[in-house]
């Protein structure tokens, strides 16, 4: 198994300095990032074991900070170490995800991770400029991102993946819901809670009620799925 740093490797040969591209260590980070939370969602394993921390300025791996920590926020120059001999599936991914968030600037980016659950549920309750070592969950990346997956013959990261930041989406982990069923009905929501956003806080509501631990569980599933139910009935 290749580690994050083959991973980041691969980004940082893969710009394009000669007609002016530019990767930042913060860039670099979140490229790493998603090249895990993908791989996670469409083969249902890890593309590297490196732990993930939710820093302040989002998912860092720490042996990759360390590396390149002398740049800050100035550009990394292209390694002198060749690529990694990927596998055509690592490669696929690796691909789609430069070229779904390398066109994206490292703030846009950060602004990116920021808006999306596996790091606001890492983060827990620390304060904005509180500095943690927490790790980001692989089960929430997973369960996270397979909601934005457009899974087709050929890989593609759908669309929508870069349209979370205009809204922010729970997805509580499997095991805190009172049921399966319950589940789909509310990930079902998800999509046009993005596309619609008249719709947005009355789909909001439905999700977060799953979050709420003052009723007891029975209460929390006849409420969630009436208020989920009205919102689909909205919807259609």
């Amino acid at each position: 198994m290749k580690n994050a740093l083959d991973v980041a490797r691969y980004f940082l040969h893969r710009v394009d300095r000669e007609v002016g591209e530019t990767i930042s260590p913060l860039k670099l980070q979140k490229l790493v990032y998603y090249a895990q939370a993908w791989h996670l969602v469409f083969y249902g394993r890890l593309l590297f074991p490196d732990n993930i921390q939710a820093w302040i300025h989002g998912p860092v791996v720490y042996s990759v900070w360390n590396e390149n920590r002398e740049y800050e926020y100035k550009a990394i120059p292209k390694p002198d170490e060749p690529v990694s001999d990927f596998t055509n599936d690592e490669l696929v991914i690796l691909e789609e995800v430069w070229s779904v968030y390398g066109e994206l600037g490292a703030k846009q980016l950060e602004r990116l991770t920021h808006a999306e659950y596996p790091w606001i549920h890492a983060r827990g309750d620390l304060a904005p400029t509180e500095k943690s070592s927490e790790i980001i969950s692989t089960e929430d990346m997973m369960l996270y991102y397979v909601n934005f997956a457009d899974k087709t013959d050929s890989f593609k990261i759908h669309p929508s993946a870069l349209e979370i930041h205009k809204g922010h989406i729970v997805n509580e982990p499997i095991s805190v819901f009172p049921s399966v069923e319950l589940i789909e009905l509310v990930q079902q929501l998800q999509y046009p809670l993005r596309t619609s956003p008249e719709l947005y806080g009355l789909a909001q509501a439905a999700i977060d009620s799953l979050s709420n631990r003052k009723l007891e569980s029975m209460e929390i599933e006849e409420w969630a799925c009436k208020l989920a139910n009205d919102v689909k009935n909205a919807i259609d």
